[in-house]
């Protein structure tokens, strides 16, 4: 069996890494893109403490 699984996981690990960083990747650029879409004073906001969850009202 652990000759079956060594094979699996060398090939298996690049493509899992790559897609975390493609998913993180892509989860911080949409999120980014919505606060700065509700959020129009970037240094305000960081001054007034709204760095946490998104206000959508």
């Amino acid at each position: 069996m652990k000759t079956a699984v060594i094979p699996f996981l060398c090939e298996a690990a690049p493509n899992f890494l790559y897609f975390l960083f493609v998913s993180f990747f892509a989860f911080f650029a949409v999120s980014s893109l919505i606060w700065r879409s509700h959020t129009k004073q970037f240094p305000q906001a960081i001054s007034d403490g709204k760095i946490g969850l998104l206000q959508l009202n």
